[in-house]
């Protein structure tokens, strides 16, 4: 009975992920318009289950607001990078911030910068890296050029580490790695994830050509150490509120933040390392 379920669970696990990975490759490549609507839609969807799981630990947060803003967020990094305006649109942030703790004045909540701190805290943690991951297919930023090749790179790496590390942990994983967050990762999971994340970088090289081969196994490094920790960051916030997964959107893997938690963590190294070198 337990291995008709594995089984089961796998095949809801593979079915899903293969749907969501043709979902994420139509939309990069159809151009930037329909690669910025995944981007919104990931952001809403995640900061929506981010929402659930702080209602759980007695926070009242700031729900449309902090959609709206995190919308605005990506859009306006799109209008950037497509150099549709001129940089003076981000002016249009500088009163967001304040706008979240006015509005606090009026909702009368028994611990108002509570609320307005884990409101922000969604902001940061989701629809900035998020903005910053938009960014990375417009690099170097010349003339609003759109490369939906890095972007594919970029999930190319993301996906073999994802399998890497679940086909090592389930099959060979022994020592825990950090228990106290997530008791399933294992070195070894984790081990198996750096190899095939290596491995990806060494295909992309040979795929697209746009790094050198030590540049794009250097990327490889840092998405994948950095997932690892954004996986980490998830999982604290799910056993903060008690939970298993973020949410079931995703039959097999969870909610949104289950299955992009590693490119929310990873985006803000990765945009930093391309910058400088391309």
């Amino acid at each position: 009975m337990e291995k008709a379920q594995q089984e089961n669970q796998l095949l809801k696990r593979s079915l899903t992920g293969v749907l969501l990975i043709g979902i994420i490759v139509a939309m990069t490549f159809v151009g930037s318009n329909g690669f910025l609507l995944l981007l919104l839609v990931i952001n809403e969807l995640a900061i929506l289950e981010y929402q659930r799981l702080i209602d759980r630990t007695g926070v009242s947060i700031q729900k449309l607001p902090s959609q709206i803003i995190g919308a605005l967020f990506i859009f306006i990094a799109w209008l950037l990078v497509e150099q549709l305006y001129h940089a003076s649109i981000l002016m249009l942030l500088i009163p967001v911030i304040p706008f979240m703790f006015i509005l606090e004045l009026f909702r009368n909540k028994p611990n108002p910068f509570q609320d307005i701190a884990f409101s922000i805290m969604g902001l940061i943690w989701i629809s900035v890296p998020l903005s910053l991951f938009l960014c990375l297919g417009f690099l170097p930023f010349q003339a609003g050029q759109y490369m939906p090749v890095m972007i594919m790179a970029y999930f190319i790496i993301l996906w073999l580490s994802d399998t890497g590390a679940y086909l090592a942990g389930t099959l060979l994983g022994r020592h825990k790695l950090f228990p106290r967050i997530s008791p399933n990762k294992t070195w070894e999971g984790s081990v198996g994830g750096l190899l095939l994340a290596l491995l990806a970088g060494s295909l992309n090289y040979i795929l697209f050509h746009h790094l050198q081969l030590g540049q794009w196994l250097c990327l490889a490094i840092i998405i994948n150490v950095s997932g690892t920790l954004g996986d980490f960051t998830k999982s604290m916030l799910k056993r903060t509120a008690g939970v298993k997964d973020s949410g079931n959107i995703l039959p097999g893997h969870g909610g949104i933040l289950d299955r992009f938690d590693s490119l929310i963590g990873s985006a803000p190294f990765a945009f930093i390392y391309l910058y400088y070198i391309l």
